[in-house]
């Protein structure tokens, strides 16, 4: 894979982040219900992991020599996450609703991590094996908590 085939991937992972992390803005500001503190708490943790990893992403489009996506119709047109359109949640419609976005997002970065181990990109590997590894430990919490 080239590098302007991991770009435009790691440019649609970065535009999922960024949806994501307005999603989990919603999240945390309109949850309600008898989980709301352990919720509440949980989104906010998401959000500034997401605000972390998006700049870990678009670090490693420059150094790739790419420009990161920076706008909000960019994120929206590029992403593969829909944007969220409600704004009243239930803690285990927050819950099942992340759940499925981990998971789109874990199976893209697996792709991604794979197209760039098989093209000797060791730091782009590196940073969607970050993202695997906390993908995967917070799918376990998540389906957990629902039981």
């Amino acid at each position: 894979m080239s590098d302007a085939n991991r770009i435009a991937d790691l440019n649609q992972y970065l535009a999922d982040q960024v949806v994501l992390y307005v999603k989990l803005r919603n999240y945390h500001w309109n949850i309600t219900g008898p989980q709301f503190f352990n919720v509440h708490h949980l989104t906010e943790e998401y959000y500034e992991h997401f605000a972390e990893t998006a700049d870990a992403v678009a670090e490693r489009i420059r150094q790739l020599d790419g420009t990161p996506l920076s706008t909000m119709g960019s994120y929206l047109e590029h992403a593969t996450l829909d944007e969220e359109q409600e704004t009243a949640f239930t803690a285990e419609e927050v819950v099942n609703r992340l759940l499925a976005d981990f998971r789109t997002l874990l199976n893209e970065a697996n792709r991604i991590f794979a197209a760039a181990d098989d093209a000797g990109d060791i730091a782009t590997a590196d940073v969607m094996a970050e993202q695997i590894d906390w993908l995967e430990e917070s799918i376990w919490m998540l389906t957990a908590f629902l039981g």
